[in-house]
Order: structure tokens, then C-alpha cells, then sequence
């Protein structure tokens, strides 16, 4: 998870659960996700539990605020054996 340091700053650093908890920001601001198939890069393969050349799917969210500024950038890697990624729309 990327904060900017400028939003960072201003938050309570004491409250953790706070700053992680996007809810609010997801409601009422943006989140683009971009799905990106890969091979699991080496320093992931064992965090994992993969062989490296595994392919893998990374999601990228953005979120952004009601006016358009960036509250935080998060990448996961999700194995598809172990997490299957469903959307409806």
C-alpha cells in the first residue's frame, strides 16, 4: 500500500486501523483497478508458495478522493489456483 506523504503526514500515524480502512474513500471518492496477468516476480515466489515462472494476476487499485486527488495506491498478487477473481457489473 502507497499513501502519499503529504496525506500521511496529516493523518494520525496512532491510529492505524483508521488509515487503513478505505470505506469511506471508496464510497464517496474513485477506485480503478487494472488486472495485470504475470509471472510471479522472483521476490514474491516464496511469500506465495509459488515456482518461479508461476503466472499470476496482479491487481492495481487507485483510489482517489470525491476531487480527484490520489489517497492511496495498493498492488496485490493473487495466485488464480488459490483466489479466484470474480466481477459483476
Amino acid at each position: 500500500m502507497y499513501y502519499p506523504y503529504a496525506r500521511v503526514h496529516t493523518m494520525e500515524m496512532k491510529d492505524l486501523d483508521e488509515m487503513l480502512d478505505m470505506t469511506g474513500y471508496i464510497e464517496e471518492g474513485t477506485v480503478t483497478q487494472r488486472f495485470i496477468p504475470m509471472m510471479v516476480p522472483p521476490e514474491y515466489s516464496n511469500l506465495l508458495n509459488l515456482e518461479m515462472g508461476t503466472p499470476i494476476i496482479m491487481v492495481e487499485c487507485t483510489i482517489r478522493d470525491m476531487v480527484g486527488q490520489l489517497v492511496a495506491i495498493a498492488k496485490m498478487y493473487h495466485n488464480p489456483k488459490e483466489k479466484i477473481i470474480e466481477m459483476t457489473l
